[in-house]
């Protein structure tokens, strides 16, 4: 499989939407990330099983460990060295290299409460079949956010060009940042929500999920309020182009408009994920993606320009979480997940 993203690599770029400028410096770039995917594989994966078994600061010392040394490591890449965007490259896959050295040798310990052994290498279909079962969610979310991110990027190429694209990248970062807080929160309250679930304790369900949704918001409602008062501030942290700035600063503003209620969204659908209702999870993931921003992609454009791109968003933001809070209330209305309105 590797071998045939190396050999296609242009096309793919180019279907993604690189252009005849953007493409060597994307070509560069993927050409060493790809080769480092085992590695990349092999520490995430080895670092959510640390994190679900007992070390929660483990695994964020793992990605802390991560994140400095890219942050070393870039700068003498691509300067010192004078290695471009292969610097870049290098700079991320020598940090993810660390990272996993870090999270390996923690299940070689014999104190660990999960560690390499003898016996353990033996697959049960049952055992697998839940594991995909529950990890369907979050594939079906980032095959999604992938596909739209292809249809974003050639939408934008096609009415905005490299510009547009790159605008989109200073928004996407922007606002990808509050939303991995709030992912990095429902992670933690996944456990929790999970186990007094398991264990019929309601209270404790209902007010995690609560706490949670008052926590998520007020995170993205942080990130809206940046985003429309410094959109300018924002923009020139990532570029010093006039050009870019232009397209992006009213970008961020659009883009944003109804983030305060992402943070809501993405609490609700990740807390049907721990009581295991994965298809309702399945459901309101791919509604904000698929039933809503789609089609928003396929038609403002049409009228708008790359306006019509930033507006679809913040549309599919209010519709994704009306569509998450009207479920949320007929589960626990009907009483479809037991003992919910009981306390």
């Amino acid at each position: 499989m590797l071998h045939a993203f190396l050999l296609f690599l242009d096309p793919i770029l180019i279907f993604f939407g690189a252009s005849k400028d953007t493409l060597p410096y994307a070509r560069d770039f993927m050409q060493i990330i790809l080769l480092e995917t085992p590695v990349s594989y092999t520490m995430i994966s080895l670092n959510n099983i640390m994190r679900a078994t007992g070390y929660p600061r483990k695994a964020m010392k793992t990605s802390m460990v991560s994140v400095v040394a890219n942050i070393i490591l870039a700068p003498l890449f691509i300067f010192y060295f004078n290695q471009g965007i292969r610097g870049a490259a290098t700079a991320t896959v020598s940090s993810q290299f660390i990272a996993m050295v870090w999270v390996v040798q923690h299940f070689f310990r014999p104190e660990s409460y999960v560690r390499f052994q003898k016996g353990i290498w033996k697959i049960k279909p049952k055992i697998t079949l839940n594991i995909y079962s529950i990890g369907m969610f979050s594939f079906l979310m980032n095959v999604c956010a992938c596909v739209i991110v292809i249809i974003i990027n050639n939408t934008l190429r096609h009415h905005g060009g490299d510009l547009a694209i790159g605008a989109y990248g200073i928004i996407n970062r922007m606002l990808t940042l509050f939303v991995m807080i709030v992912l990095g929160l429902t992670m933690g309250m996944q456990p929790i929500i999970g186990y007094n679930y398991g264990a019929l304790k309601m209270d404790r369900v209902k007010e995690t999920l609560r706490l949670g949704i008052i926590s998520g918001v007020a995170i993205t409602t942080l990130g809206f309020v940046i985003s429309e008062l410094f959109p300018h501030l924002i923009t020139v942290m990532f570029t010093t182009d006039t050009e870019l700035t232009d397209i992006a600063t009213p970008g961020i503003r659009i883009c944003a408009l109804m983030f305060p209620l992402v943070g809501g969204q993405i609490v609700i659908s990740n807390f049907f994920q721990s009581i295991g209702k994965v298809k309702v999870s399945i459901f309101l993931s791919l509604s904000r993606q698929l039933v809503y921003l789609l089609p928003g992609l396929i038609i403002l454009p049409r009228y708008m320009g790359v306006t019509g791109v930033w507006a679809s968003m913040p549309v599919s933001d209010f519709l994704a979480c009306i569509t998450a809070i009207c479920m949320l209330i007929y589960y626990l209305r009907r009483g479809i997940a037991p003992g919910l309105t009981k306390k």
